[in-house]
């Protein structure tokens, strides 16, 4: 930690201040949802039925923000010193309710490699006549490989005792300290404050592929990146609000 520290004070121009100053908004969403959590479990108790399906939504909205920014983090360091950034991944872990690091191996290394050509969340794997079917039912389609990808990858980082292992058992300790904390002082309300809002920003973020990729353009295997990235196979809506909020 200590040598941690003397590298970040060794750092010059502003060694460990953000990459883009955009990602305060990515701080700001964050910090948002644990003021969010305060005040929705302080005044739980003294909500009516109405008070507490609409503070319900309000946090499963804003778990859906977060994992959005878990999504963003994960392509994309946030802050320029690597001390830093390890710190405010175990941060963004506890926050999102869930180990960033795990996202890296399901996504990165596999559905931006593979989109739409028999990754785990090619959305030709739904085939439903009924498209609400499809779109309700994605997740947990998908959810044995994303799993088994995940497993695969930390079992992998394990043998080799990598930074990345130790990261993933920090995140780990986190995320499910969080919510163990929660679950130990009031389980009933951690369920829907915190537990319910989880499961609908896991989902919502896994589904936005079958919004997003279904019918898109195909890539051409081993050449989707850089000047021969296909952008027209990443999205089908591109409008401001939708590309602000993901």
């Amino acid at each position: 930690l200590q040598e941690a520290m003397a590298s970040i004070k060794e750092e010059d121009n502003g060694g460990i201040l953000m990459k883009n100053v955009a990602d305060l908004r990515t701080l700001g969403i964050c910090s948002a949802k644990w003021l969010i959590l305060i005040l929705v479990w302080n005044l739980h108790p003294y909500l009516g039925l109405c008070g507490k399906l609409v503070a319900g939504l309000v946090q499963c909205i804003w778990s859906f923000y977060v994992m959005t920014m878990v999504h963003n983090a994960m392509h994309c360091d946030v802050f320029r010193h690597s001390f830093v950034e390890s710190v405010w991944r175990v941060i963004l872990s506890a926050t999102a309710g869930v180990p960033v690091e795990s996202y890296r191996p399901t996504h990165n290394m596999n559905h931006h490699v593979y989109t739409q050509h028999g990754d785990h969340l090619d959305t030709k794997q739904m085939k439903y006549k009924w498209h609400l079917l499809n779109l309700l039912l994605f997740f947990p389609t998908v959810f044995p490989a994303i799993q088994k990808l995940e497993s695969e990858f930390i079992a992998n980082e394990a043998k080799k005792c990598s930074k990345t292992f130790f990261l993933f058992i920090f995140q780990v300790m986190a995320a499910h300290g969080a919510t163990g904390v929660l679950l130990y002082l009031d389980w009933r309300r951690a369920v829907l404050c915190w537990v319910i809002p989880y499961i609908f920003g896991a989902d919502a973020i896994v589904t936005m592929n079958m919004l997003q990729h279904d019918g898109t353009e195909d890539i051409v295997l081993g050449e989707h990146k850089g000047p021969k990235l296909n952008v027209n196979s990443a999205r089908n809506f591109v409008g401001p609000v939708i590309n602000y909020l993901t």
